[in-house]
């Protein structure tokens, strides 16, 4: 019995991850630009994972830290798209670009 119910929570949460992806998908077909770019950015994600960490009785300071140092690097990630693009003006360059930083990042501090 067990074994079901943790199936169906990972299915639950399957289901919860893909209502998001499509939301955005939804917005950003809807020209709702603003809207695409909150859904990322939706704080509840965040304490969702500070509730699941304290029911799984993980260390709440560590997650709090880490999720400063990955916010951090994504706002660093997304101003670097930015900035790139403002001056090649090609937008998957400047993504793949700051992808390889972000990543070299992520690695470096982690």
């Amino acid at each position: 019995m067990n074994f079901i119910y943790k199936n169906f929570d990972y299915f639950v949460h399957f289901l919860i991850g893909g209502f998001l992806f499509l939301f955005i998908h939804y917005c950003s077909k809807k020209n709702n630009t603003k809207l695409a770019a909150l859904i990322p950015a939706i704080p509840i994600l965040g304490i969702y994972g500070i509730i699941l960490n304290i029911q799984n009785k993980n260390k709440i300071n560590i997650y709090l830290k880490s999720i400063i140092k990955f916010v951090l690097l994504a706002l660093l990630f997304y101003t670097l798209i930015f900035c790139i693009y403002k001056f090649i003006n090609i937008i998957s360059i400047s993504t793949i670009i700051s992808l390889f930083i972000w990543f070299y990042l992520v690695f470096k501090i982690f």
